[in-house]
């Protein structure tokens, strides 16, 4: 079972064309060299509520789900996030990608992310699973991190 998940939407489900995230595969590349068990979900490879039903086996060990968008992607992605709110509300949603990384204060704002990782997120990703992990997790220490504090964004140092 997988701890960490990170979804992609699918760019345009009308084009045969294919956009390889590769701010994401960084991600993705970093969690496994520090063994953390991770599950890469393209949602180019699925409708959503095929990604849905897959993610549906999952979360029961899953530590966070990041989910990495350009701004066409936001809404089939806060789709996703919503369905994973309604089965785990506890489980952290973390958002980066360019949309995030571009507007974090207002991609903070939704009810579906909890946090925004502003930037490379490859060691950002692997910090925030150590920290969460560790069960007294001090999220001030997660570099290129936007999160809640006293219902104001707090951006954590930039690495």
């Amino acid at each position: 079972m997988a701890e960490v998940i990170i979804y992609v939407p699918c760019f345009d489900r009308s084009s045969p064309r294919h956009i390889v995230n590769y701010g994401a595969l960084a991600v993705v590349t970093a969690l496994r060299d520090s063994d953390i068990d991770v599950l890469y979900l393209d949602g180019a490879e699925g409708s959503v509520p095929e990604v849905c039903a897959h993610l549906e086996s999952e979360l029961h060990n899953c530590v966070y789900l990041g989910i990495s968008a350009f701004p066409a992607q936001v809404a089939e992605g806060l789709e996703v996030a919503a369905f994973v709110r309604s089965r785990r509300p506890e489980l952290p949603i973390v958002w980066g990608g360019i949309h995030a990384s571009l507007l974090p204060e207002e991609t903070l704002a939704s009810a579906f992310v909890d946090y925004v990782c502003v930037g490379e997120g490859d060691y950002t990703a692997v910090e925030l699973y150590e920290q969460l992990a560790s069960g007294r997790p001090d999220l001030h220490q997660v570099h290129n991190l936007v999160l809640h504090e006293d219902n104001r964004p707090v951006h954590n140092e930039i690495a």
